[in-house]
């Protein structure tokens, strides 16, 4: 499934402890690439929109997803926003149904731009948080399959293939 560490690494000269942890990272890695194309297969453009945006407001902002969070806010600041011909090519799917999913948002009131900014209704992409928690906890569980293969092998009490 994956490129045997020591054909990968056959001409590269790197300490032997090295090899096991750029494996753990590329199985680490490839994980991450599976999920997200799990993910991207498993619910409405919607759904994978609002996720999609709530990650990378994570990403970027960890501090203001707290607001998406509290009960007293309505409205959580969107910092950017990637232009829509970058998020169809994510999503897997056309500009033009990103365009419809924005301006049904916008129809809903769902989502907000005033002053150079974007605002999204805390409530409405709530739901797509709690849609992508699924995901994010196995990816989590495989996360720390992952570290513990790692620590077996730094122990050598796993034998590879």
């Amino acid at each position: 499934d994956g490129i045997n560490p020591r054909i990968l690494f056959n001409n590269v000269v790197l300490p032997i402890p090295f090899v096991p942890t750029l494996s753990g990272y590329s199985s680490v890695s490839s994980i991450c690439d599976r999920m997200g194309m799990f993910l991207n297969y498993s619910g409405t453009v919607e759904e994978r929109l609002g996720a999609l945006l709530l990650l990378m407001l994570h990403c970027e902002e960890p501090a203001a997803m707290a607001n998406l969070f509290s009960k007293g806010v309505e409205w959580v600041e969107l910092p950017f926003y990637p232009d829509k011909g970058t998020i169809a090519r994510l999503l897997g799917c056309k500009f033009e149904t990103v365009s419809d999913v924005v301006r049904q948002w916008g129809s809903h009131d769902d989502i907000r731009r005033r002053s150079r900014r974007i605002w999204l209704r805390r409530r409405t992409f709530l739901k797509y948080w709690e849609w992508l928690m699924p995901f994010m906890q196995q990816s989590r569980a495989e996360e720390r399959a992952a570290e513990a293969l790692r620590q077996a092998r730094r122990r050598e009490e796993y034998d590879s293939f």
